[in-house]
């Protein structure tokens, strides 16, 4: 499913839907193609974020959710070689 969520005639998010419940949302923020934003689901329930933070499609911030839907831990790619360098743990 492709959204235009501006109605600039543009699609910003692509959701994938199996067995009627979304999987896994990608965010195009500047349309080239790469998702800078992608959210990752489980029975309804976000699991998972991933950021391009520099909005070129590489993901450098990583979020982890708990069974509740809040934050667990964060992950952050210093240099950009799709590793987590540095998490950090919620308090």
């Amino acid at each position: 499913e492709m959204v235009d969520f501006d109605f600039d005639g543009r699609f910003d998010t692509t959701n994938f839907i199996e067995k009627g419940q979304l999987t896994k949302q990608e965010m195009d923020l500047n349309w080239d193609g790469k998702p800078d934003i992608v959210k990752f689901f489980e029975k309804g329930k976000i699991t998972r974020k991933e950021l391009s933070t520099k909005i070129d499609g590489k993901m450098d911030y990583f979020e982890y959710y708990d069974e509740k839907g809040s934050i667990d831990r964060i992950g952050i790619d210093k240099n950009s070689d799709g590793d987590v360098d540095q998490w950090i743990k919620k308090q």
